[in-house]
C-alpha cells in the first residue's frame, strides 16, 4: 500500500493490528482529530485501489461504521488547520471536490430537489474512490430502480450487498428487491443465484421453551 507524500505530519498507530471486522481491512488510525471518545480519524485503502494513496476515513464507534470524509491526507490536514483543535467537520463539495462523504450528502440533496441525473454523476464519483461505499450503492440502487435501469440496478445491488456494513449498513431493500428479479439461466454469479436464500441475519436464533409446571402432591 503506498504511504501518503506527508505521512509525517500525522501520529499513526504503529502497533495497530486488525482483531476484529470493525474497523475493515485497510484502515489505520491517527490520533489527530480524535474526539478521545472511541472515534478516531484514520487512513483507508479502499478495495481494489491499495496501490494508491490512502482516503482518511472518521470511525463512529457508537453505529460501528466508518464515513469516508476526505479524499486524501492532504485535505484532511488543510482542514484539521483550519479548525485549531476543534472537531474536525464533515468537509463540503467546496471544500473537499474529491470527498466520498460530501458526494453522498450531496446526491441526497439533489434527489430531493428531483434532480437524479446530477445525484447519479455524484455517486458515481463517490463510488470511483470508494468502491464499497454501501451508502452510496443504496442510492445508487435506488435511482437505477426508479428509472427502470434494471441491469444497472441488478449490479449495484449485488455490489452492495457484498460491501462491509460499516460503510452504511445491510442493504436490507437491495437485498429484498433483488430476490424479485428473475435469474438469468446460466447466471455466473454467485451472488445473484443464491440470493433468494441469502439474509443478513447472522448470530443464530432465539427459541422459546415451554416448562411444563408440575403441582406437588
Amino acid at each position: 500500500m503506498q504511504r501518503p507524500a506527508n505521512l509525517a505530519h500525522i501520529s499513526v498507530e504503529q502497533d495497530w493490528q486488525h482483531t476484529t471486522a470493525y474497523p475493515p481491512l485497510g484502515f489505520t488510525p491517527f490520533s489527530e482529530g480524535a474526539l478521545g471518545n472511541g472515534d478516531t480519524f484514520g487512513l483507508y485503502w479502499p478495495i481494489g485501489r491499495e496501490a494508491g494513496e490512502p482516503i482518511v476515513v472518521e470511525t463512529w464507534h457508537d453505529e460501528w461504521r466508518i464515513q469516508p470524509h476526505f479524499s486524501s491526507l492532504a485535505a484532511f490536514l488543510q482542514a484539521y488547520a483550519a479548525a485549531e483543535d476543534e472537531y474536525v467537520g464533515t468537509p463540503s463539495l467546496a471544500d473537499d471536490p474529491a470527498s466520498p462523504r460530501a458526494a453522498f450528502l450531496a446526491a441526497r440533496e439533489l434527489i430531493a430537489q428531483q434532480n437524479p441525473a446530477a445525484a447519479i454523476a455524484l455517486l458515481e464519483a463517490a463510488l470511483a474512490i470508494v468502491p464499497e461505499y454501501t451508502d452510496a450503492l443504496v442510492l445508487l440502487h435506488g435511482q437505477h430502480v426508479r428509472a427502470g435501469r434494471i441491469d444497472a440496478a441488478v449490479k449495484v445491488a449485488i455490489q452492495a450487498i457484498i460491501s462491509p456494513p460499516s460503510f452504511g449498513g445491510p442493504p436490507l431493500k437491495a437485498l429484498q428487491w433483488l430476490r424479485t428479479q428473475a435469474v438469468p439461466e446460466g447466471e455466473s454469479d454467485p451472488i445473484w443465484r443464491a440470493c433468494k436464500q441469502l439474509s443478513f441475519n447472522f448470530g443464530g436464533s432465539k427459541e422459546m421453551q415451554t416448562i411444563p409446571c408440575c403441582t406437588p402432591p
